[in-house]
């Protein structure tokens, strides 16, 4: 299936947000660039740049004022904070190629047709159902 090209506009304006794409989109736009989604494994040390604090900005939670930094949507901002391997863009949600878990206990069920989703937590930031993400 060919993917098609989506122009994205806002205010007639070429957008500078990431394109949100289904699972199946996001499957194919990586096969055709060679490459596969990654596993949550590969997430977390691409987004920690290879670390292993808490957050890719270390284990504290930053100022609201650096936190947007991290937040931003607009993906052309200069500021925008990166991690140790100069990525940015890391909490929009990405696609990761294993099934969900409730929990990362060993014996955790999978759920079937349920995909892990990681960089999502942003939108709960820094609660999550309670629970700190």
């Amino acid at each position: 299936m060919p993917l098609a090209r989506a122009e994205h506009t806002y205010n007639d304006v070429p957008a500078t947000y990431p394109a949100f794409l289904t699972r199946s989109e996001a499957e194919e736009v990586t096969r055709l660039l060679g490459g596969s989604l990654p596993s949550e494994e590969q997430w977390e040390y691409a987004c920690r740049a290879g670390t292993s604090s808490l957050f890719c900005f270390g284990s504290k939670v930053l100022s609201k004022d650096q936190l947007e930094r991290w937040l931003e949507w607009d993906l052309s901002d200069p500021n925008l904070a990166s991690n140790g391997f100069g990525l940015t863009g890391l909490f929009f949600g990405e696609w990761c190629r294993d099934l969900f878990t409730k929990s990362y206990a060993s014996d955790a069920e999978k759920l079937p047709n349920a995909y892990a989703i990681r960089g999502g937590g942003a939108y709960f930031w820094p609660w999550q159902d309670e629970e700190w993400v």
